[in-house]
């Protein structure tokens, strides 16, 4: 180690009596000191890359937390057009990717380190895969039924002719109840 061997030589001075032992050790001193500059390079330099390659790092986390987010609002947005009962599972799942990976992006940014952002990459990894699953399984789900001009008739036509029943069934209850002596209050139910 460079250091060490500049402290033994600093114990040497004393001992030197005269002015080309001192130079001498001075020289070598100089040496060693040369020697630390490339070091010194190499470190800064290998710092600097570790700083980019956590940038980098939170960089590729904070992506896939937005990829994981997006996935989730499509999914969401592809349940519309579902049955809302059959899709109502896979919406739950994608929200709650959604909200997984909005929680993890403050934790990425917060890291300090490679293997704090890796532990959150895993965390926003996840819920990406869970908010593609519930986007696939949503797209398989049936469509909701447009309903047809033919079916709102139909469904009219029966509403009406229930409506008509009814009255005739009313109509005939209030004739049989005039033909035969009733309380004023059956007869005001049937009305």
């Amino acid at each position: 180690p460079i250091r060490s061997a500049v402290e033994q030589l600093k114990g040497q001075i004393e001992a030197k009596t005269d002015v080309a032992g001192v130079t001498e050790i001075k020289t070598q001193i100089e040496a060693k000191k040369t020697e630390l500059t490339p070091l010194k390079t190499v470190i800064e330099k290998a710092a600097n890359k570790a700083a980019e390659d956590l940038t980098e790092a939170k960089k590729a986390a904070n992506k896939t937390a937005d990829e994981a987010i997006s996935l989730a609002d499509e999914a969401v947005a592809a349940a519309a057009k579902k049955d809302t009962a059959a899709a109502k599972e896979h919406v739950d799942k994608a929200n709650a990717a959604k909200k997984t990976a909005q929680e993890a992006k403050p934790k990425i940014e917060a890291a300090k380190n490679a293997d704090e952002v890796k532990a959150q990459q895993k965390v926003v990894e996840q819920a990406k895969a869970d908010a593609q699953a519930a986007k696939e399984a949503i797209a398989k789900l049936p469509d909701k039924k447009a309903d047809s001009d033919k079916d709102i008739a139909a469904a009219k036509d029966a509403a009406t002719k229930a409506v008509d029943e009814a009255i005739k069934a009313a109509d005939e209850a209030l004739a049989t109840a005039k033909k035969k002596e009733q309380t004023d209050s059956l007869k005001a139910a049937v009305k």
